[in-house]
């Protein structure tokens, strides 16, 4: 195999390529990422795989630039016709390549699509099986990233992921979740920047991101469950994570109570965030409120699915709200167009006018609505927001209505640190 050749050889003076989605630095500088694409492009249009699996490979050995690097690697490599061959040369190196769960949740994938999986399977779980110690999970490293697995695949996941995940009821599952934590990993430098943030400084840092890490880890395995019972195969992923119901971790009469007594006479819009616990405030706020309808990606009862066209699913939520309905949407959706420029946690970032735009058309009261940790229970929070005024310019609204939102959002990232989970969807 040719010698590996370190990222930092990539200048970036060797590239200007700023369309790059990851521009500026979240992932790594765009102009030193777009040079090694380059690279290995060409290496594969002359048919050189030594060449441009050498290249590749300094990404699979960082798990903070893979996430958004990994449909790129297959979609390359499957055009250029190796992406069998790729699956043999990742396993030979599994000791040094394969340590962390969206490595291997990755891996999986490429066996599955180049139908190799079969072949493998017996030693990977041989493998996984005879480790002494887990496996890390960075950032999304969770089921619904793979979500195109088969079965068997889904439940080999599952099995390296939760190895040591054994719930049998409400007070286990807080302990398997603090054991689970030990293996999650908060970026170092996105950890130290929110840690500056925080507004009790009494707190450590090691006491902090152990707090985040718990937060994190019970989103995984909140998630990892919710998506292996939802899928063909469920059962069989879901042996090896068991979250309990909802109901049994919150308060449901007074949870119901709150939602009833929400005044909703003009149709209220109560947005969330894609932090904290999104998905258990979801799976809350669809059990416990009656006259609830959520916007989010799929498709079940009580729900307008975004996946399909944006505007349709605001032409239908916009009709929820004028019959008096409870709308729960996430809000920090970023966008290309139709959006506003936002400085949040000192930040400027462009997210998508939908919220603001449906409780203009609609003229429906609004909130902000999250779930926080209060030891082993979970208490929803809703705090009023703005509604537009007679004769009010659209403009003046959403200023007034994202100033709230992103007053909100970081006041829940500068709090307490058990309800942080630096990840979004």
């Amino acid at each position: 195999m040719a010698q590996d050749r370190p990222l930092e050889s990539f200048t970036e003076s060797s590239a200007r390529d700023e369309s790059y989605p990851y521009a500026h630095g979240k992932w790594g500088p765009a102009a030193l990422i777009a040079a090694v694409r380059r690279e290995i492009e060409h290496s594969l249009q002359h048919r050189d795989l030594p060449e441009a699996f050498s290249l590749a490979r300094q990404y699979l050995l960082r798990p903070a630039v893979l996430p958004p690097w990994a449909d790129w690697f297959e979609t390359v490599f499957t055009k250029a016709g190796y992406l069998d061959q790729v699956v043999p040369l990742l396993w030979d190196e599994r000791e040094t390549l394969l340590q962390d769960m969206f490595a291997l949740g990755f891996f999986i994938r490429l066996c599955n699509k180049a139908k190799r999986y079969e072949e493998f399977r017996s030693a990977f779980g041989g493998w996984v099986d005879g480790r002494t110690a887990g496996f890390t999970i960075p950032p999304y490293a969770q089921l619904w990233t793979f979500g195109d697995l088969l079965p068997e695949q889904k439940a080999d996941f599952c099995k390296a992921k939760y190895r040591d995940f054994h719930v049998n009821g409400s007070p286990e599952f807080f302990g398997a979740i603090e054991k689970l934590a030990e293996k999650v990993v908060v970026p170092p430098s996105l950890a130290q920047y929110l840690f500056d943030l925080r507004l009790n400084s009494d707190i450590s840092y090691s006491q902090w991101v152990h707090q985040v890490r718990m937060c994190q880890s019970m989103n995984h395995a909140w998630i990892d469950s919710r998506v292996s019972a939802n899928q063909n195969g469920g059962a069989t992923a879901g042996r090896f994570v068991h979250c309990p119901n909802i109901a049994k971790l919150v308060d449901g009469k007074e949870v119901r109570s709150l939602f009833d007594t929400l005044d909703a006479g003009t149709g209220m819009l109560l947005a969330t965030f894609h932090g904290g616990y999104h998905a258990l405030a979801f799976s809350c706020f669809a059990q416990f409120c009656r006259r609830g309808t959520v916007m989010q990606r799929g498709q079940s009862p009580n729900q307008i699915s975004v996946t399909a066209s944006r505007d349709t699913a605001a032409f239908q939520a916009i009709k929820v709200l004028q019959k008096s309905g409870i709308l729960l949407m996430a809000a920090d959706a970023f966008a290309k167009t139709q959006f506003s420029k936002v400085h949040l946690l000192g930040l400027d970032v462009k997210l998508a006018d939908g919220a603001p735009m449906i409780a203009y058309e609609s003229r429906c009261s609004t909130g902000f609505y999250t779930l926080l940790r209060d030891g082993d229970r979970f208490i929803p929070v809703i705090n009023e927001g703005p509604s537009a005024q007679p004769g009010e310019k659209f403009r003046d609204f959403k200023d007034r209505w994202w100033n709230f939102y992103v007053a909100e959002v970081e006041n829940t990232y500068r709090q307490a640190p058990c309800n942080i989970m630096p990840e979004g969807p």
